[in-house]
């Protein structure tokens, strides 16, 4: 059974929306242990003071995934950190909506957290996932 948490920190987010998007890809891919994970949204400031800390990069990105293993429940606990900064730079870029990127951010997020490195499979993976999701809800 996983465990997924979205905090909106204040922005104008559907939190039941992307929650749907994590429990799906979750099951999708691999629903053998437990997960908690915590989706966090915030700006540029506060991404690129993680990247800064944890990375040694001086600048924002628009995801950042920390994977945990909680030895006394046995599961593993990720925090992504999504800037919604960044979501809203590029849905201006790409032309899409600003609820699509902020999918395809989770999405993103939810696949490192499973192990996905940044490359093209998570990028087929997530674009795939959201397009359910949008699909689904038109």
């Amino acid at each position: 059974m996983h465990e997924i948490f979205i905090n909106p920190d204040g922005y104008n987010i559907d939190v039941h929306a992307l929650k749907g998007l994590a429990d799906a890809i979750l099951k999708c891919e691999d629903d053998s242990f437990k997960l908690r994970i915590e989706i966090t949204f915030t700006d540029d400031s506060y991404m690129r003071k993680l990247n800064s800390r944890y990375l040694g990069r001086d600048y924002p990105t628009d995801c950042l995934c920390f994977n945990l293993m909680d030895e006394t429940r046995d599961r593993q606990i990720a925090d992504v950190y999504i800037s919604y900064d960044r979501a809203i730079e590029q849905a201006k870029e790409r032309g899409e909506a600003l609820d699509y990127e902020l999918a395809i951010l989770t999405a993103h997020g939810v696949l490192h957290a499973l192990g996905y490195e940044d490359d093209k499979s998570i990028e087929m993976k997530q674009e795939e996932y959201v397009k359910r999701l949008f699909t689904h809800t038109q």
